[in-house]
């Protein structure tokens, strides 16, 4: 029988389920380690682990303990909580010094996440860097966006999986709206 879970979820092969999650797309403080701990302990949680996409997953979770450990996470980290979605996205201004200055990797994360919402059955992995650098891995996701001194960047076709692959640029130089609105008609 299909549990009813608020938040997504994948089941194990011994009937515990993993719940991921991330904060503030990755940024978390010494006190929200502290404050995962307890809920891990809370809701019988033995392993923890943490993703190459920034997020943090509580792995053979009881399925009943699934639904409180999703409102605990929700009433911890109101709206810092990031729904497990694959996008990652990298520090950006004020901590990285080649960020470019202007644009912000987190700001258009928080815009993007609210179109993935609009379409939650397709699961494509996006990379958010805030330069050519590509500390996300941009260029082997399924959307890539990096962003250059004229603008953003939006790269789509990128794997890094059995078959890597490098994303192919489709334009530059975008602003924001303009970013937004691509990343919106491929959805």
């Amino acid at each position: 029988m299909e549990q009813p879970f608020n938040c997504p979820v994948t089941e194990h092969k011994d009937g515990t389920y993993t719940v991921s999650f991330s904060v503030d797309f990755g940024n978390f403080t010494p006190d929200d380690f502290i404050l995962i701990a307890e809920l891990a302990r809370a809701c019988q949680v033995k392993n923890l682990a943490v993703t190459a996409t920034k997020r943090i997953s509580f792995l053979n979770t009881p399925a009943e303990q699934v639904n409180s450990l999703w409102m605990s996470l929700q009433n911890t980290f109101g709206n810092r909580l990031n729904a497990p979605n694959k996008t990652v996205v990298c520090q950006g201004e004020p901590l990285c010094r080649f960020a470019t200055s202007g644009l912000s990797a987190r700001m258009i994360a928080s815009s993007i996440d609210g179109i993935i919402r609009k379409y939650p059955t397709i699961r494509l992995k996006i990379g958010i860097s805030n330069c050519p650098r590509s500390c996300a891995m941009s260029h082997v996701r399924d959307i890539g966006i990096s962003a250059a001194a004229n603008g953003w960047r939006f790269f789509i076709g990128g794997n890094g999986g059995l078959i890597p692959a490098t994303a192919q640029l489709v334009a530059a130089g975008l602003t924001d709206q303009q970013l937004l609105m691509l990343v919106e008609r491929f959805y």
